[in-house]
């Protein structure tokens, strides 16, 4: 069977990654992804029995990408009403809801029952007292520490991993000195 393909909303654009083999539906105005979300999907190795946790997803657009490659299920969190939807939009319009779940919450307060084999996260990474903020506040929380800082991301990761299970992340070089203090609080091991 065929995938129809939608027509955007007036706010929105049809975006198309892998020859057409993924689709993502994304804001023209608020957040959209950059090159960071492939990079990080095309790094991410998961094994075909592993259970996946996305901190902060977004639109979705790593854990679909992640789609092409063997994995039990992605558990996707995102704090943003407007983007937990779209996630989900873009989960169905891939036909990807048995693979793929989409959680409106925020990690900082996350006590699954399960752990997790992998964790991976495209981080806010501008502090919440630096850098210009957006008009678009969703833009604004997705690219700034407004809503959890990179200590909360590892907190959340450290809490939720399997003794033996690994995280992946892209963050700033820039930022390298926090990224490292934050993954010794909570006991991982940079590789």
């Amino acid at each position: 069977m065929k995938r129809s393909e939608p027509s955007p909303g007036e706010d929105e654009t049809l975006d198309s990654f892998y020859h057409g083999r993924v689709l993502v539906l994304q804001k023209k105005r608020g957040y959209r992804c950059s090159i960071d979300a492939p990079l990080l999907a095309d790094f991410i190795r998961p094994r075909p029995a592993d259970r996946l946790l996305e901190l902060g997803a977004g639109n979705g657009v790593i854990s679909l990408l992640l789609s092409r490659k063997p994995f039990r299920r992605i558990v996707c969190l995102e704090i943003q009403p407007g983007l937990a939807d779209l996630a989900r939009r873009n989960i169905a319009l891939n036909r990807l809801e048995k693979k793929i779940i989409v959680q409106e919450r925020d990690l900082r307060s996350f006590r699954p029952e399960d752990k997790f084999d992998l964790v991976f996260s495209n981080p806010p990474y501008i502090k919440s007292a630096g850098g210009h903020f957006s008009v678009s506040e969703e833009k604004s929380i997705a690219k700034h520490e407004i809503k959890g800082d990179i200590f909360d991301i590892m907190q959340a990761a450290g809490s939720v991993l399997e003794k033996d299970g690994r995280a992946c992340y892209i963050y700033p070089v820039k930022r390298k000195g926090d990224f490292d203090r934050a993954a010794e609080e909570v006991g991982l091991k940079i590789k």
